[in-house]
């Protein structure tokens, strides 16, 4: 009797497998299908795309290739594949650790996968319909070392709806959440036009996807170049030379993006709060250099900064002078600019 009962436990636990991974064939079937079929989808190699200010180069063999800047310009590049995730940000290199290496990997496959779930296959969990509201969804999910993602595909389109990643960075509980727009069908593939990002206790942000393209004619070791086109920064004991990347006048105020990133301030031997001379288009200003973000007083009309960009690791020139204007309209990407002392 006891042997019977211990076999038919066994019987149900098998079954309940294999009822589980019958579901979740089916749902990854449909999912493919939803999104353009498995002949479209093996059909594209290689395919590229610009969310928001970044280009995304994906090579359907799981490699996902970042860039970063405004034509011509790349102040970074990020490579991420099955092995590693590096990083060249103003030609320093880097390498992503735990939680953040395992996010960017787990997009890579995602992206690679032309937004189904067909590259996790053999290590997804099924956890059967879930509803949210209105709404019923196929949860599925994949456990990592240091990070779990869990999807949801809806039960009517079996597109994929949102994905949320958990895991622990610097000590702390990380939860992320990628939320997709509506699908739109470009060059026979379906794809979100767009998806909220939101992390707790951070601001969210809308992603929105352009210049689509598919098989792209890209070099053999297109996806090993880590390179990135910042022009070239020259340093010297009191003095540093650079580019402009970017700029922008708006109602009075220049502010000029740079190259320069604070290692090299440090080794020109410049300190914070110093008055420098600041030669750009011939002509010389004098600025005053912040290492750190200044407090509120030093910005305002007749102001001349130098200081840190928060949204990045370079530096911005802050100008709000009576010569801004006529300075932006004869500045150009990649102009050369001068810092020395006085």
């Amino acid at each position: 009797m006891k042997r019977i009962s211990i076999l038919l436990i066994l019987l149900l636990i098998i079954s309940m497998i294999f009822s589980q991974s019958t579901d979740l064939e089916k749902v990854l079937e449909k999912n493919i299908k939803a999104v353009g079929g498995k002949e479209k989808i093996e059909s594209i190699k290689n395919y590229s795309f610009r969310l928001n200010s970044e280009n995304y180069y994906i090579s359907c063999d799981g490699i996902m290739k970042i860039t970063k800047g405004k034509k011509p310009i790349i102040v970074e590049t990020i490579i991420a594949n099955e092995n590693s995730v590096k990083r060249n940000c103003f030609n320093k290199i880097s390498e992503f650790k735990d939680f953040r290496k395992a996010l960017y990997q787990c997009l890579a496959k995602l992206y690679s996968g032309i937004f189904t779930l067909s590259k996790f296959k053999g290590e997804l969990i099924y956890h059967g319909l879930k509803k949210f509201g209105i709404e019923k969804l196929h949860c599925l999910s994949v456990k990592k070392e240091d990070i779990r993602a869990n999807f949801y595909i809806d039960s009517q389109e079996f597109i994929l709806k949102r994905i949320v990643f958990e895991g622990y960075e610097n000590g702390e509980k990380v939860e992320i959440n990628y939320d997709f727009g509506p699908y739109k069908e470009v060059n026979g593939i379906r794809i979100p036009s767009s998806w909220y990002v939101s992390q707790i206790g951070a601001r969210g942000k809308v992603y929105k996807i352009s210049k689509f393209k598919i098989n792209l004619d890209l070099s053999e070791d297109y996806f090993k170049k880590l390179e990135i086109n910042a022009g070239k920064v020259e340093i010297s004991d009191g003095e540093l030379k650079g580019n402009i990347i970017d700029f922008n006048f708006s109602r009075g105020r220049l502010i000029i993006q740079t190259n320069w990133i604070g290692e090299h301030f440090e080794k020109a031997g410049f300190k914070s709060d110093e008055n420098l001379i600041l030669k750009i288009n011939n002509e010389n200003i004098e600025v005053t250099l912040f290492k750190f973000q200044p407090p509120r007083n030093a910005f305002g009309r007749g102001k001349r900064l130098i200081l840190p960009n928060r949204a990045g690791e370079n530096y911005l020139i802050y100008l709000w002078t009576e010569q801004a204007q006529s300075l932006a309209e004869k500045l150009s990407i990649l102009s050369l600019i001068k810092l020395k002392r006085k």
